[in-house]
């Protein structure tokens, strides 16, 4: 009786294609070892570091210098670095630099004063004929 078949349930002929259930079986362990990798990948890089902490530079801001002399620049006992002794009478300072002229400016901006009318001129008299 195993090799009767209702008459209502006919059997699907097989395909000689691929197994398509076994395909999506193995796609689905496939994927899931994928995930699993990529998982303990990612954990593995970034696990034990933490938050990063920002510090300050160790090394001092200023430096005492060793030569506390300064910079020795050439010729640095000319005249012209010297303001102590200049000749007398040849240095002459600038002429003061030229301020507005305030009264100057009032008079442009004045109205002119109003103009007395001219005198009203008498007809001349008629010249007699």
């Amino acid at each position: 009786m195993s090799d009767l078949t209702p008459s209502y349930r006919v059997r699907p002929e097989r395909e000689s294609g691929p197994p398509w259930r076994m395909l999506g079986v193995f796609a689905a362990i496939l994927g899931a070892l994928l995930i699993g990798a990529l998982t303990v990948w990612s954990f593995s890089r970034g696990g034990g570091r933490g938050v990063p902490l920002i510090e300050p530079d160790p090394r001092p801001i200023r430096v005492r210098p060793t030569d506390p002399g300064g910079l020795r620049v050439q010729n640095q006992d000319e005249l012209i670095f010297d303001r102590d002794r200049r000749p007398t009478g040849t240095a002459r300072l600038a002429p003061e630099s030229e301020g507005p002229r305030l009264d100057a400016l009032r008079q442009q901006v004045a109205q002119p004063p109003a103009a007395a009318p001219p005198p009203a001129v008498a007809p001349a008299p008629a010249a007699p004929a």
